[in-house]
């Protein structure tokens, strides 16, 4: 049976959750592991990172890319934050899940990059492998148990309704939307000022997060 993105995901980091217990003598706290270090595990798979400025593709600007033959993972060296860490997750997920490499790298100039067939629209193969990489990523930084745990602790509730009362409680300018109340519900400190955000906690970008807390139904 062929491993799905999430199981894939999840393998790792589990793996990653062991070599942390390792290396403190103990299970790391939910803060200690928290956000996933990213780079941590392209090193753990035996690979590299190298940041490219102006990393681009025929003229089109890319956020990252794959080179399995050198194992080396490129990366826009102007990204850095929530979208780097997507980046670098969605690109793991290439490697772990063993996508065909449909770019290549010139050795003697890796800021350009060539198809060995021509650039056209996307074959369904290689849409599914896109979608695949994002849910490798979103579970990746952001695994199902650990937002539903952390959702539970700040919102005191395993799922919000839009229009319910907690959440009109919760967003006191409610908005008719179940993506504009899941993208407040990703930034904001609650129940108190000091408690960090989702956002903050897994360090991904909010429109990530947003997304995150609908897929997985606790918005509806």
């Amino acid at each position: 049976m062929t491993e799905t993105p999430r199981s894939a995901a999840r393998k790792i980091l589990l793996d990653l959750y062991d070599r942390a217990s390792k290396n403190l003598g103990r299970r790391p706290s939910e803060t200690e592991f928290f956000p996933v270090d990213v780079e941590e595990i392209v090193s753990m798979i035996g690979w590299q990172i190298r940041q490219i400025s102006n990393l681009t593709e025929r003229g089109e600007p890319l956020a990252g890319r794959v080179n399995f033959e050198q194992k080396t993972l490129y990366v826009e060296s102007e990204d850095a934050g929530p979208r780097r860490s997507f980046t670098v997750a969605h690109e793991i997920g290439h490697i772990v899940l063993r996508h065909t490499c449909t770019v290549a790298f010139r050795p003697s100039n890796p800021h350009s990059v060539l198809r060995p067939h021509t650039i056209g629209t996307p074959s369904r193969s290689t849409k599914l492998q896109e979608r695949q990489a994002n849910a490798f990523a979103a579970e990746l930084l952001m695994p199902e148990r650990a937002v539903r745990r952390e959702f539970q602790k700040r919102f005191g509730c395993d799922e919000l309704g839009i229009g319910s009362l907690r959440a009109q409680t919760i967003i006191s300018n409610l908005q008719t939307r179940g993506e504009d109340l899941a993208a407040d519900l990703a930034v904001i400190k609650y129940p108190s000022p000091t408690v960090t955000s989702l956002v903050e906690f897994f360090r991904v970008s909010q429109i990530a997060m947003g997304r995150r807390l609908i897929e997985l139904s606790l918005i509806y």
